[in-house]
């Protein structure tokens, strides 16, 4: 009946919305349960750890765990299932409580499937349907459940926001919510870079290659005709063989290794070229392309650490001053505790002063 009479008191939306979301802040008209909600909300910051914890198990290869470790992911991933669908929904429902502007406030369940972390918290509910796989059954083959076992990664995310209980980490990200604006303007700069050296890169090392095979067939055949002695009417017969059996050699096919030939390719490697990490298992070929490449070393030097700067200004002006408002209250307290002892002090002895001289 105490627990009956205590749901119904007190629970609602509104605290509902302060233990599902990872605010550390709690609304000052429940400071009489402020113990009890943050109790709430750490349970199920551990229970959202916990089985984001369970869900990544599934990444690694499960014939090696046996059927018990089969059967431990499995009930681990259909219990996931159920928190992250109880997690979306009560997110969706408590949104309005978490914006301030007036039409995603009316507007909330239209808003928040949309929103970053209503996007995220489906993904995650998505992920956990992963766990049908395991109990054999066929959904378009391989394929589909592959994708599934995929986006348990993006738990990862999950847990960041749970960490937001966290002071350090809360501060990081409100660093990225702050400077927001400013890193998704330099991201799309730095995208929009990406595709467009991509795609010069590849038309060029596309054509170099082709030149090279042409460069090459021209040879072999030239080779074939001063080696043949060739008549008039056959000329053209034994042409078209030379060049087929030029195609099909094997220096014919060792042309066009290790260059760029498709267009993620080139996008992996303007990417990594951009970010000056090279891991080597691509080079630029075509004159056009390695001065190209140079270009992008240099960009990237200047262009990538920008976000870092500002993310690490930021992070530790935040820093400093989350230290500063602690120190305060503790210092000012001390202070006004010593100030009445040395009035104190100074009225008595003008008090014995006052008294001699009488």
């Amino acid at each position: 009946m105490k627990l009956t009479n205590f749901l119904k008191k007190y629970f609602n939306l509104e605290i509902l919305s302060d233990i599902v979301w990872s605010n550390p802040e709690i609304n000052e008209k429940y400071d009489k349960i402020k113990n009890e909600i943050k109790f709430a909300k750490l349970s199920y910051a551990c229970l959202i750890v916990f089985v984001c914890s369970i869900s990544f198990a599934s990444l690694f290869n499960l014939n090696s765990l046996g059927s018990f470790g089969k059967s431990l992911v499995f009930i681990g991933q259909i219990l996931s299932f159920f928190v992250f669908c109880f997690d979306y929904c009560a997110h969706l429902i408590t949104y309005r409580f978490k914006v301030t502007s007036p039409l995603k406030i009316k507007y909330s369940l239209l808003f928040f499937p949309i929103s970053f972390i209503g996007i995220l918290l489906l993904l995650c509910v998505f992920s956990s349907v992963h766990a049908l796989s395991l109990i054999g059954v066929n959904m378009d083959g391989k394929g589909f459940f592959g994708v599934l076992k995929g986006l348990n990664i993006l738990k990862i995310f999950r847990i960041f926001l749970v960490f937001k209980l966290i002071a350090p980490f809360r501060i990081i990200i409100n660093v990225f919510e702050k400077q927001r604006k400013l890193l998704t303007y330099i991201f799309l700069f730095i995208i929009i870079l990406i595709i467009l050296f991509g795609l010069i890169i590849w038309n060029n090392e596309l054509e170099y290659v082709n030149q090279l095979r042409e460069n090459f067939l021209d040879d072999n055949v030239k080779s074939q005709n001063n080696t043949i002695f060739i008549f008039a009417n056959k000329e053209f017969a034994n042409k078209e063989a030379a060049i087929e059996a030029a195609k099909n050699s094997a220096d014919y096919q060792a042309i066009g290794a290790g260059y760029i030939d498709n267009f993620i390719d080139a996008i992996y490697f303007s990417t990594i070229t951009l970010t000056t990490i090279g891991y080597g298992d691509f080079s630029p070929h075509a004159p056009i392309s390695k001065a190209l490449v140079s270009v992008m070393a240099l960009l990237g030097l200047a262009i990538i650490a920008i976000p870092s700067g500002i993310i690490a200004g930021s992070f530790l002006t935040d820093i400093q001053s989350h230290l500063q408002n602690k120190k305060p209250s503790k210092l000012f307290g001390r202070k006004n505790k010593e100030e009445p002892k040395e009035e104190n002090k100074e009225i008595q002895i003008k008090e014995k002063e006052e008294q001699k001289n009488d």
